[in-house]
């Protein structure tokens, strides 16, 4: 990599990410047809492992500030279960439950669970929030959409992508 500049507050890549969305959403869709899926995933993967770990993100907690976790049936049973709730008063005070797919959100941003920037329920908390920003998954090039949301919110996700764009072996110009 080369010029790379860190940001960590997210009111800055707030910011930037505004400016650059244009660029970015024109990278990214122009990134697919220069590299195969499998070889930028693993560029991803190596960039995500590197930055995550200069960033705290009990000091941001922007994802649980400004998004909507996600509760399948399962885990809600093992959340009231561990905090002695009854899961349907779980589901009809804190979710948006959908019946038939058996999954709700979260209704209150920043999420109910937060608190001084930590999640309350840490130990059984959803896999949705396990497993954000998402960057280890597989196929990260056909999920354009939701890495541009995230890049607007989560400082991993905006550096990930910052550095993805200034790799030396892409020299790809969006």
């Amino acid at each position: 990599m080369q010029d790379f500049t860190f940001i960590n507050d997210p009111e800055i890549i707030k910011k930037l990410a505004s400016v650059k969305e244009s660029e970015t959403l024109s990278f990214l869709k122009n990134l697919k047809t220069r590299l195969p899926s499998e070889q930028i995933d693993q560029l991803v993967h190596q960039l995500y492992k590197t930055i995550a770990e200069k960033i705290d993100c009990t000091l941001c907690a922007n994802c649980c500030k400004k998004l909507n976790a996600a509760f399948t049936e399962t885990e809600i049973n093992r959340l009231t279960e561990s905090h002695q709730l009854q899961a349907k008063d779980f589901i009809h005070q804190h979710l948006n439950y959908n019946e038939i797919e058996q999954f709700g959100f979260i209704r209150q941003k920043p999420c109910y669970f937060l608190k001084n920037n930590r999640c309350s329920i840490y130990e059984v908390k959803p896999a949705s929030c396990s497993d954000y920003p998402h960057l280890e998954r597989p196929y990260f090039i056909f999920r354009i959409k939701n890495t541009m949301e995230n890049y607007k919110i989560c400082p991993i996700v905006f550096n990930v992508v910052e550095a993805l764009k200034l790799h030396n072996n892409l020299h790809i110009q969006a």
